[in-house]
């Protein structure tokens, strides 16, 4: 009788560890699929951000009216040549610092697609360490 409800145990803990670990390994396939997108999308919005940000400095520039006095200051023709200028100004910050986003987080993104594998297996030892 003893027997019997021990082997019933080890039969329940083996159906049970082979459904974990199918699932284990299903979630490690969607983990490193997730990866891979995480690192495409990077680029996907990074490369919009630029267009964008081009496409706006390129038009501010090109409509841009301004002219230098005998004194070295700016002469606008109208007051929307100044928003102008503000827009140039502000799409060329915004562009350093996708370039800069780019350079450093970059790498890390590409390597993301190149070798997903990786980064899912780091992600799940960074969840078990408690990071």
């Amino acid at each position: 009788m003893k027997d019997a409800v021990v082997e019933k145990v080890l039969q329940y803990l083996d159906n049970i560890g082979t459904t974990l670990s199918n699932g284990a390994e299903y979630g490690f396939r969607i983990l490193v699929k997730q990866q891979s997108m995480e690192g495409i999308g990077f680029f996907i919005i990074v490369g919009f951000f630029l267009l964008i940000c081009s496409i706006l400095l390129i038009i501010s520039l090109r409509k841009l009216k301004v002219e230098v006095d005998a004194y070295g200051n700016l002469q606008f023709e109208s007051l929307f040549d100044v928003f102008k200028l503000i827009a140039a100004i502000i799409s060329g910050v915004l562009i350093f610092f996708t370039l800069l986003t780019l350079a450093f987080s970059g790498v890390e993104n590409f390597l993301k697609i190149a070798n997903p594998e990786y980064y899912a297996i780091k992600e799940i030892l960074d969840t078990i360490k408690g990071e």
